[in-house]
């Protein structure tokens, strides 16, 4: 390992978090960042997704055609992870202050996407027996989940009585640890393809902990190592047509090619989105460090044979990508910064009513694709003041209208790609 290339690493994240560390740049750069890494991520496992599919998509993934959806999937899942991780993963609220910790069954379902920021969650049980009554005390199922598994069977077959309701003020919210057994395990059950293929997350948590041990991005890259390496997160198995209709050659043969075909293991993407919380504990940093797939993706070559090496020779292909992914990083804020100010500048210049409208012009950056609803929406503004918006940042060329055949239509706003 050189010495000046983590060095050089680590002054590169420095200046990067300094230049994020005023609101409206982070605001600026964030959902920019996410869309890239999703894009990165994708082609970094062998899928390429087009930047005009994805902006649509997360608009609304209607409007794609049925062929199209598809490969917009794996990215819009990512992002939904990356925004739940961001806000928080809250923890069942049991009106004690010093509750224990939760620990998961082996298989729990997936919790469900779309949840309001700071809103506590529980992660869902197996399906009860049919003669199990419809309402359940769900503070006795939350306290037999933190226990174990066959304590949740028991309490199945046998619910406890409801208690009255307290009449003292609920506890507040109690969300898990980065980077912990119960924050990994949630991570992965929103991420994975298949949820019910859970590791055992104390496993991974005590490797990160033993790995990030180490200063600095010294220790993120001996963390990064370590989960790529030993692999820790199962994939999906490839599908098997043998219980199909089908005749057995044929079967056997769509199997082989299904198998052949199979994407690259998720467990790598979900890896690269641990990134900025590994860099925010290693580095005391007050927010999530950046996304790595963007760094990564210039240099693939050599991504899959430095995973599979020695420690030395993967410190030495990472710290330069590190490097280059932070000063790029830093260019694109720059960028976008010009960006916000050359659309003003059109505005202002034009004498338009909404030229004073920084935070609706930080809105298109983030959110590409609009129609009215969502700008109505977002500015909280009418469907008509927000067709009059929409035509004046048509005017400005700031967006293109885009018609659908079914009589839906959108703006789209170019310049962010």
């Amino acid at each position: 390992m050189s010495l000046r290339d983590l060095l050089d690493a680590e002054r590169a994240l420095g200046r990067l978090t300094e230049a994020l560390s005023r609101a409206e740049a982070r605001a600026l750069w964030r959902g920019d960042a996410l869309r890239r890494e999703a894009l990165a991520a994708a082609e970094l496992d062998g899928r390429r997704v087009d930047w005009e599919n994805l902006v649509v998509a997360q608009l609304d993934p209607t409007l794609l055609s049925q062929e199209l959806r598809p490969t917009t999937v794996a990215p819009l899942r990512l992002i939904a992870t990356a925004e739940a991780l961001e806000r928080g993963i809250g923890l069942p609220n049991t009106g004690q202050a010093s509750a224990p910790e939760l620990r998961l069954p082996h298989s729990p379902n997936a919790p469900k996407e779309g949840e309001a920021p700071g809103r506590t969650e529980s992660f869902p049980l197996p399906p009860p027996p049919p003669s199990t009554p419809a309402k359940m005390d769900i503070t006795a199922v939350l306290a037999a989940a933190r226990r174990s598994a066959a304590d949740i069977d028991a309490f199945i077959a046998h619910p406890a009585p409801e208690e009255a309701e307290s009449e003292a003020s609920p506890a507040l919210p109690r969300f898990a640890t980065p980077l912990s057994a119960d924050w990994l395990a949630a991570a992965w059950c929103r991420y994975s393809l298949d949820p019910a293929s859970l590791p055992c997350p104390e496993t991974v948590a005590d490797l990160l902990e033993d790995a990030l041990g180490q200063p600095g991005l010294a220790g993120v890259a001996a963390a990064l190592h370590s989960l790529e390496r030993r692999a820790p997160f199962p994939a999906p198995p490839p599908r098997d047509y043998s219980g199909t209709d089908l005749e057995p050659d044929i079967a056997s043969k769509l199997t082989q090619a299904r198998a052949a075909n199979q994407p690259t293991d998720p467990k790598f993407a979900f890896i690269r989105l641990l990134a900025p919380w590994l860099i925010q504990r290693a580095c005391g940093l007050s927010e999530p460090a950046p996304w790595l797939s963007p760094a990564l993706l210039p240099v693939r070559s050599g991504y899959a044979a430095a995973r599979d090496s020695s420690g030395p020779a993967w410190d030495v292909w990472l710290y330069p990508a590190l490097t280059a992914g932070f000063i790029a990083e830093r260019r694109r804020l720059a960028n976008l910064h010009m960006l916000l100010d050359r659309c003003q500048a059109r505005f202002s210049a034009e004498k338009r009513r909404w030229a004073s409208n920084r935070e609706m012009l930080m809105v298109l950056i983030n959110r590409p694709a609009v129609t009215t609803r969502f700008l109505g929406h977002e500015r909280g503004i009418s469907r008509r003041g927000a067709q009059m918006l929409v035509a004046e940042l048509r005017d400005a060329g700031i967006v293109r209208h885009v018609f659908h055949g079914k009589g839906r239509d959108w703006w789209l706003a170019d310049q962010v790609r």
